[in-house]
């Protein structure tokens, strides 16, 4: 065996010198295989783990929006950009962003403490007002208040007509003669929007349970399975009240003076329909699916004909409201 009695200075520096290289380079390559730092992910929630922190359930859940629920609250977190959170129909702030992991989508955790903030206990009872504090409610404006709803908008182009024009603009159109109908009749009249702007379903709802008019009228056109089907269609929600049914079968019999034929009133849980809380209709004015309808509902003074009977059945339904 050779026995090495002695090792020389230079020797021991070049030893420590390798082992030395031979450290540093174990370090790299152990942060490249040890665990990953903590991403961002780890301050996120999904919306179930949100949800049962607040003491609620997840009700429904599409690429716009989440609801929650329990007894005594509705929660609903848009998560588009620019989204908003509602507490039982209060806008409270924004989602701020999201992102999705392996098709879980989740949301800032900041959203547990803003919405528990804003929750109702599960006992919650609406409060009476004592009859020593209580105040006549707000007179209504003159001849009545109408909220008119341009369906679509901005980013929702809603459908495309046989001659390849979008839905909202043909909407838009309508409705603003439809309001200036009804202004020369007297009647005061908001719109949901004046724009090709973009504003989804719920708040075009909650915006108009804050303006508290005497009649919604949702303004569409429709798009059927078949380009020959044809005809104007009125909608309430399936449980609708007996002053959304009575305007929505004057307006559906006012139609008629269009020249198109009638497809009825029809029950249908639109939301704009469901969440509003005065009387409410939404008004398809004809097929733009059918070449002949997309062509008269695309002309100026074919709309103007349809926003005349709109305005007229309306006059007559606000005279019974």
């Amino acid at each position: 065996m050779l026995k090495i009695d002695k090792v020389s200075p230079a020797v021991l520096y070049k030893v420590r010198y390798c082992l030395l290289i031979m450290a540093a380079i174990l370090g790299l390559v152990g942060c490249q295989i040890g665990p990953k730092a903590p991403t961002t992910m780890s301050f996120r929630l999904s919306p179930f783990e949100l949800a049962s922190r607040l003491g609620l359930n997840v009700t429904e859940e599409t690429d716009r929006y989440i609801e929650m629920k329990n007894e005594a609250n509705r929660v609903l977190i848009f998560i588009h950009d620019g989204g908003r959170v509602f507490v039982n129909q209060t806008p409270i702030g924004s989602t701020g962003p999201v992102t999705r992991l392996n098709g879980t989508l989740y949301l800032p955790e900041i959203l547990e403490s803003m919405i528990r903030s804003h929750l109702r206990s599960t006992s919650y009872v609406a409060p009476v007002t004592p009859k020593s504090q209580w105040t006549p409610p707000k007179t209504k404006a003159a001849g009545g208040l109408i909220v008119i709803d341009p369906g679509h908008g901005g980013d929702d182009p809603g459908t495309t007509s046989y001659l390849g024009h979008y839905e909202k603009g043909i909407n838009l159109r309508i409705a603003n003669k439809v309001v200036a109908k009804l202004k020369a009749k007297g009647f005061t009249v908001k719109m949901t929007r004046t724009s090709d702007t973009t504003i989804n379903r719920f708040e075009r709802a909650e915006l108009t349970n804050r303006i508290d008019p005497d009649l919604f009228v949702s303004i569409h056109c429709n798009s059927l399975p078949k380009s020959t089907m044809r005809g104007y269609t009125v909608y309430t929600s399936r449980s609708a009240s007996v002053n959304s049914r009575m305007a929505a079968g004057l307006v559906e019999d006012a139609m008629t003076a269009t020249g198109l034929p009638s497809r009825g009133v029809q029950g249908g849980d639109y939301v704009v329909l469901v969440n509003t809380n005065c009387p409410a209709i939404l008004v398809e004015c004809g097929c733009l699916s059918n070449p002949r309808e997309a062509g008269l509902l695309y002309d100026s003074s074919f709309q103007d004909k349809v926003a005349t009977a709109i305005a007229n059945g309306i006059e007559k339904a606000m005279a019974r409201l």
